[in-house]
């Protein structure tokens, strides 16, 4: 592994954390200590791309408490991404109301090949 457990590509994601009010929502928390476990298991480093984001009201990158963020994936093998995309559905229910949904979204919105983690306040832990 790499010497930093979390790395971040653009240093203004750390400035907004720093920003008085500005934290994680707690599901989301959980699910960040849970992606670095299962990134340092794989094997490869966790490049987080992006935090907050001022999308606009009702954008989940624009929400306080955060309940999104996006890393890389594109130094990753296909069986590790499947591996990780396997793992986490199987892990977590982002929402009990909508169980089809996925705690992690693997995909290229023209920004290039991601993963984007997110929270709803419905999401559980399974087991």
């Amino acid at each position: 592994m790499h010497d930093t457990e979390v790395e971040f590509k653009d240093a203004t994601d750390l400035l907004w954390l720093s920003e008085e009010g500005s934290c994680f929502d707690l599901r989301l928390q959980a699910l960040m200590v849970d992606v670095v476990g299962v990134f340092r298991e794989i094997g490869v480093p966790l490049v987080i791309t992006s935090l907050y984001r001022d999308e606009g009201p009702g954008k989940i990158h624009d929400t306080n408490p955060l309940r999104a963020f996006d890393c890389r994936c594109s130094h990753m093998t296909g069986d590790q991404k499947r591996k990780m995309e396997e793992y986490f559905e199987a892990a977590w229910i982002y929402d009990t109301d909508r169980p089809d949904l996925s705690v992690l979204l693997h995909h290229d919105v023209g920004q290039g090949d991601h993963f984007h983690f997110q929270v709803h306040p419905n999401t559980i832990r399974r087991g």
